[in-house]
C-alpha cells in the first residue's frame, strides 16, 4: 500500500494474527480515507506470513510459556515504537495495553487509544489498577459491548460495533411451517452447552440442529453428533465466508447458548447478535447474559435445567412480526448512530 507524504504516522498494536482481528478494519478504513500512514504491529501466534507492507509481525515462541511470550512481545514492541517514533498509538485489547503501560503513560499519555474487546483479568486488583490508569489517560476509549461499562471504571466510552452490515437493507422475518432448524454457524465450541441441545433435539421431532463451521473442540462435538445418530442433527463442516449469508437465511433460529460460567460470556456481544438483528432471526441464548437481555423476547434461554423444547416451540410460534420489526429497527438505528459517533471520535478527537 502506498501513501502520499503524511505529517502523521500511527502505530496499531494487535495481540493476535490479523485474521483474528476484524476490529482492526474500522481503524484502517478511517486512516486510509484520511491518507494517514500506519503500521500494524501484531503478535504472530500462528507462524503465518500475512504479507502486507504495513504489517510488522512479532513472533510467538511455541517452545516457551505464555508469560515469556508476553514479556518478549512487550520488549520488542517498545523497541519498534521507539525506533519508528509514532505520533499516535491504537492499542487493540486490554492486555497489550497493560504490557505497554510505561510507554503509554509516559511519552504517549493522552496520545493513545485503548480498544477493549473482552473481559480479561479484571478480577485481579493490580490489573484493575493499571487498567484504570490506562483508561483515564487515553485520548479515546472504545468498547465493543455496552455491558463492559459494568466492570470498567466510569469514563466516557465510545461504542464500536463489530459488524459491517448495511442496516438500511431490510430483511423480513420468515418462520418455518415445518421442522424448525436451529443453526450453530461459526467456530464450533462450548461442548457442554451443545450437548444439552443435542439431547433435547434428539427427543423432539419438531426440531433440527445443524452445525456449520470448524469443530475447535478436538472433535468432541462432532463425536457427540455422530453418537446421537439422528438425521435431524447434522454437522456440515467448514464453510466459505461468502456462504455465510445463505446459511443464516437457511435456518430458523440461531444458536448462541454458550453458557454463563465466565464473565466474558456474560458481557460480550458475539457476531451472532448482529446476524440476528440484520436477518431477523430469533436466537437460543444462555440465561443471565447480555445477549439474552439485549434481544429481549426474541431470545430464549436454555441451560442444563431445560428438560424439553415445549416452551421453545411455543415461544417460536408466538414471535410477533411487528415487535420483531420494532426491535430490529431500534437496534439498526442505534448501531448506525453509535458507529457514526465512533468515526467522529477517531477523526475529530483522536487524529486531529
Amino acid at each position: 500500500m502506498k501513501y502520499p507524504d503524511s505529517k502523521m504516522i500511527v502505530g496499531i498494536i494487535a495481540f493476535n494474527n490479523i485474521k483474528y482481528c476484524p476490529y482492526i478494519k474500522p481503524y484502517t478504513h478511517i486512516l486510509d480515507e484520511m491518507n494517514i500512514k500506519y503500521n500494524i504491529i501484531y503478535f504472530d501466534r500462528d507462524g503465518v506470513d500475512e504479507k502486507d507492507d504495513v504489517l510488522i509481525p512479532v513472533s510467538w515462541n511455541k517452545e516457551k510459556s505464555k508469560i515469556y511470550n508476553f514479556l518478549i512481545f512487550s520488549q520488542i514492541v517498545k523497541r519498534i515504537i521507539k525506533n519508528i517514533n509514532y505520533d499516535k498509538l491504537i492499542v487493540l485489547t486490554t492486555v497489550p495495553g497493560i504490557l505497554l503501560f510505561p510507554v503509554l503513560l509516559g511519552k504517549y499519555i493522552h496520545n493513545y487509544l485503548i480498544d477493549i474487546r473482552d473481559y480479561t483479568f479484571e478480577k485481579y486488583f493490580l490489573f484493575r489498577f493499571l487498567e484504570k490508569l490506562l483508561i483515564k489517560n487515553a485520548k479515546v476509549r472504545v468498547i465493543s459491548a455496552p455491558g463492559f461499562r459494568k466492570f470498567l471504571p466510569d469514563s466516557n466510552y465510545v461504542m464500536c460495533h463489530n459488524t459491517t452490515y448495511d442496516f438500511s437493507i431490510k430483511n423480513k422475518l420468515v418462520k418455518s411451517d415445518n421442522l424448525i432448524v436451529i443453526g450453530y454457524i461459526g467456530s464450533i465450541s462450548y461442548a457442554n452447552q451443545c450437548k444439552v441441545l443435542i439431547d433435547l433435539v434428539k427427543n423432539d421431532t419438531r426440531f433440527c440442529f445443524y452445525f456449520y463451521g470448524n469443530d475447535v473442540t478436538g472433535n468432541t462435538i462432532t463425536n457427540m453428533i455422530s453418537e446421537a445418530n439422528c438425521d435431524r442433527i447434522k454437522y456440515f463442516g467448514a464453510y466459505e465466508p461468502k456462504d455465510k449469508d445463505k446459511l443464516i437465511q437457511s435456518v430458523d433460529i440461531l444458536f448462541n447458548a454458550y453458557g454463563n460460567n465466565e464473565d466474558k460470556l456474560i458481557y460480550a456481544i458475539s457476531n451472532k447478535f448482529y446476524d440476528s438483528i440484520f436477518y431477523k432471526k430469533p436466537m437460543i441464548t444462555s440465561p443471565n447474559t447480555d445477549m439474552s437481555l439485549l434481544l429481549d423476547v426474541f431470545s430464549y434461554d436454555i441451560d442444563s435445567n431445560t428438560k424439553s423444547l415445549d416452551e421453545v416451540y411455543a415461544w417460536y410460534q408466538g414471535i410477533n412480526d411487528e415487535k420483531m420489526d420494532d426491535l430490529t429497527e431500534k437496534w439498526s438505528e442505534r448501531i448506525t448512530t453509535e458507529q457514526s459517533s465512533f468515526v467522529n471520535a477517531i477523526k475529530n478527537d483522536f487524529l486531529k
